[in-house]
């Protein structure tokens, strides 16, 4: 009887932590992107109960960088067509996020547009985090997606009008 109600005890604490985004598989951070005009402000929420070491420099570059851009034009996924230059990783790239912390930047919408080729002016977007140096600095190595947004950012123009 002991052994029956103890697992009866230990599923109801799983099902309790998978239910609370805490439970086997999930992560620690929730990634939430926001919209304010040309700005695009990438948040990282630590919703685990302890300190969790993440990239803070949301560089896009993609040999060091964590930000990575989803966007996808006519249901088409487009492929990064420029970067920009990043400095090289060390200890203080990295910062040890207290729990029921966040942490965030912002990125100029019309730049990310120009990155990737945007021509259409409605698009999706979706960013994941995601460090590849990750093991190296001791930091969190999962890849965490924020949910897509659209995008309609430019009036299309029509033919002969001034």
């Amino acid at each position: 009887m002991k052994r029956v109600f103890f697992i009866i005890f230990v599923t109801l604490l799983l099902l309790m932590g998978i239910c609370s985004g805490q439970g086997v598989g999930s992560s620690a951070i929730k990634l939430t992107l926001v919209r304010s005009g040309g700005d695009l402000a990438i948040k990282i929420d630590n919703i685990s109960d302890s300190y969790v070491r993440i990239n803070k420099t949301l560089s896009m570059d993609p040999l060091i960088g964590v930000i990575h851009f989803v966007i996808k034009e006519k249901g088409r996924e487009k492929e990064l067509q420029s970067t920009i230059n990043a400095e090289p990783l060390n200890e203080d790239s990295y910062l040890d996020l207290h729990p029921s912390s966040f942490y965030g930047g912002h990125f100029d919408l019309k730049l990310v547009e120009q990155m990737y080729g945007v021509v259409s002016p409605c698009y999706s977007l979706q960013v994941y985090y995601l460090d590849q140096n990750a093991k190296e600095f001791r930091a969190f190595d999962q890849k965490v997606s924020s949910l897509p947004m659209k995008i309609c950012a430019r009036k299309i123009q029509k033919s002969g009008s001034n």
